[in-house]
């Protein structure tokens, strides 16, 4: 396996379990603390974010920049636009189209997130 696809691979792997975890809150605040559902979107997605920023300074990238809070404002500034794209998606796909659920039209949102997030912080947070 090449190098940029083994980084690939642990950026997906991490990606899985961020969304594990955004996903778990996002239902534990829309559907037993009854958040509105873009209000538990946005706060499982920051806490997806703080894991996903860690694991992947930590494993992925085995990025030893003492900068880690400049990186973690460059990560978060990706994520923030990527919330914007989420959240556009949602909106587009659960309520304008009314093709999917919230849940399935989230999982759609985040694959292509997933996508942003990974090019955006290979190219900038995390270069060499």
């Amino acid at each position: 396996m090449s190098p940029f696809a083994l980084t690939f691979a642990k950026f997906f792997t991490v990606g899985g379990i961020g969304f594990a975890v955004d996903m778990a809150i996002t239902w534990l605040l829309k559907e037993k603390l009854q958040l509105k559902k873009y209000t538990a979107n946005s706060l499982g997605f920051v806490f997806g974010v703080i894991f996903r920023f860690f694991a992947n300074k930590l494993w992925t990238f085995q990025d030893s920049n003492p900068a880690w809070l400049y990186q973690m404002l460059q990560f978060g500034l990706i994520a923030f636009i990527g919330l914007g794209i989420v959240n556009g998606i949602i909106y587009l796909l659960n309520e304008k189209l009314t093709l999917l659920n919230f849940y399935r039209a989230k999982i759609v949102a985040m694959i292509i997130f997933m996508l942003w997030n990974f090019t955006a912080n290979y190219l900038w947070t995390f270069a060499a």
